[in-house]
């Protein structure tokens, strides 16, 4: 039943632009909240690499297994687009004498997997996790496609500071 709660996943995010938070869930749940660093050529709807105090500063929510988002910030505005969008991803991926690994973002599917040396075989995908059949020592390149949610932060009227923090939190339950 796509309803059920177990759970509340929280993410803060305090960290520069580039860097982000994360949380999971005791049933593979996850939220993951990241400054939006993609060159605007590919979709980035950040201006600079790091905001001024005017600007409106865009994260990326990836969120897996999640419902009732809400996004609060410390200061000024943070509104989040319920519209999900779409990118691709490519990582390298170890399997260090096992069968699973994890990728940095919940994935919603794979478009390509390559090995670097010893093939692991068929790739298998649940959120984050990847798995192959049989435990080893193998590296892979790994293409993937995720869903996200765009979050507007706007610092308050009035900053002078140079430099301005503002704590970004963000709730949801975990769907089980």
């Amino acid at each position: 039943m796509p309803n059920d709660v177990t759970q509340s996943l929280v993410v803060e995010f305090t960290g520069a632009p580039g860097s982000g938070g994360g949380s999971s869930g005791s049933s593979g749940g996850s939220l993951r909240l990241e400054y939006d660093t993609r060159p605007q050529s590919e979709g980035g709807l950040n201006v600079r690499s790091r905001p001024l105090l005017t600007d409106t500063a865009h994260l990326l929510l990836f969120a897996f297994r999640a419902a009732n988002i809400v996004v609060t910030s410390s200061a000024g505005n943070a509104s989040l687009d319920p519209t999900p969008q779409t990118a691709t991803f490519t990582e390298s991926v170890s399997f260090s004498e096992d069968d699973t690994a994890r990728l940095n973002r919940a994935a919603t599917s794979i478009s390509s997997v390559t090995w670097q040396g010893a093939d692991g075989g068929a790739v298998s995908l649940n959120g984050q996790e990847v798995t192959i059949s049989a435990p080893g020592t193998f590296l892979a390149q790994i293409t993937y496609e995720v869903q996200f949610f765009v979050i507007q932060v706007t610092p308050p009227a009035g900053v002078t500071d140079e430099e301005y923090t503002l704590n970004v939190v963000v709730t949801a339950d975990e769907v089980v």
